[in-house]
């Protein structure tokens, strides 16, 4: 009886432990990665270095960890949309590129009415929306960013306008044509969100900051080899 008592309480065991571990395989496979493609690698290369005829010829920038962001004369529903940008950012890039401040920012936001536009740029003053400016130093990184919106932009077009801007801060620095469906469409972009291939190239530029400095050819071999097996590191 003892004997038949401890077979099925072993099996009973063996069957919780069998159970735990397809449990523990699955949610695992959830929380594995997706596998980067050569078409989200070429995407991102687009945003990284452009697509003119000069992008050869640069090198890849990227932001600091941990930078400090500052949102000057901001409402606390736009401070609220900023720290949204920035926990989508980091979140996608696996990587902490940017931190909320009061004080000592590198990236200042500030809002400012339609007449600074006509100032700056009076034939492209309906148009402009926002712009941004940065500055790296020698080693590619960016050391400070400069980022203007103009206030009568609605709730959801200045989130948008941070998303896009903040990501182009953090490395992703050019607009294309080679993704519709993105956020840094340069045609015109409908999306209000980070698209698939927007995450992806988020995530790659989170994985591969340190690659900053280096050409576009470097950078692609670095990545191939990364993620699909060839090229060289």
């Amino acid at each position: 009886m003892q004997s038949i008592t401890a077979f099925y309480l072993a099996s009973f065991v063996t069957a919780i432990s069998l159970s735990t571990l397809e449990v523990n395989s699955s949610f695992a496979d959830q929380q594995r990665k997706p596998e980067i493609t050569a078409r989200q690698i070429e995407f991102f290369l687009t945003l990284a270095f452009g697509e003119d005829a000069s992008a050869a010829q640069r090198r890849m920038v990227s932001g600091s960890d941990s930078a400090r962001v500052r949102f000057n004369g901001a409402s606390d529903k736009d401070k609220a949309s900023l720290a949204k940008a920035i926990a989508e950012i980091n979140s996608h890039a696996g990587r902490t590129f940017y931190v909320l401040a009061d004080s000592g920012a590198s990236v200042n936001v500030s809002i400012v009415g339609p007449e600074y536009y006509i100032d700056l740029v009076p034939s492209e003053a309906k148009n402009l929306f926002a712009h941004y400016r940065y500055r790296s130093d020698r080693n590619g990184q960016i050391t400070s960013v400069a980022l203007v919106m103009r206030s009568n932009l609605a709730g959801i077009e200045k989130l948008r306008t941070l998303r896009r801007h903040l990501a182009r801060a953090a490395g992703l620095v050019s607009s294309s044509n080679f993704e519709k469906r993105s956020m840094f469409y340069r045609s015109g972009t409908e999306a209000y969100e980070f698209e698939p291939m927007d995450r992806a190239a988020l995530r790659i530029l989170g994985e591969n900051a340190e690659l900053r400095g280096k050409t576009m050819t470097e950078v692609r071999a670095a990545l191939e080899a990364r993620y699909l097996g060839t090229g060289t590191p």
